[in-house]
């Protein structure tokens, strides 16, 4: 295509399009934008409170002691369970209500994490039947309870 000439005959120039002149603004737009972030400087959020705020200190693990069963079977042979009776004297060789209270102690000590399980304590009274003993070790095994020591300070 030909220039169009002048009546001079000197190619007549063409109006700019506007297009044109606005990429090189927007160059100069981002050029700034660049400049203000790079040399701004960053408030700190405790600038403005007028004290300086520190981090909590780390968490500290909690450790929940958990106490042992103290069973403890009466001459008579009665069966007590930290120092409330749970099966009277003559009472059948299942011991139900033993069995309960040792399950339930084994669920709770399991809930809070305690992978090693309760530690029971068998105390029997010297007069107490042997049945008796065996008793309460068969209803520790039933109820999944297998750390278990003997001790001989109920002399009643």
């Amino acid at each position: 295509m030909r220039t169009p000439l002048s009546s001079s005959g000197i190619a007549a120039a063409k109006e700019p399009d506007p297009r044109d002149a606005i990429a090189p603004m927007i160059d100069i737009g981002f050029l700034l934008l660049i400049f203000f972030l790079v040399t701004a400087t960053l408030a700190r959020p405790d600038f403005f409170l007028g004290f300086k705020m520190v981090a909590p200190p780390p968490p500290v693990p909690v450790t929940l002691k958990v106490e042992p069963i103290r069973i403890e079977i009466a001459a008579d042979g009665a069966i007590s369970v930290d120092s409330e009776r749970v099966e009277p004297a003559g009472s059948p060789h299942a011991l139900p209500a033993l069995i309960a209270e040792l399950e339930r102690r084994d669920r709770m000590t399991a809930a809070i994490g305690r992978p090693d399980g309760v530690l029971a304590i068998i105390s029997a009274a010297n007069a107490s039947p042997h049945q008796r003993l065996v008793d309460v070790v068969n209803c520790l095994k039933k109820s999944g309870i297998s750390r278990v020591t003997f001790t001989d300070d109920l002399d009643r």
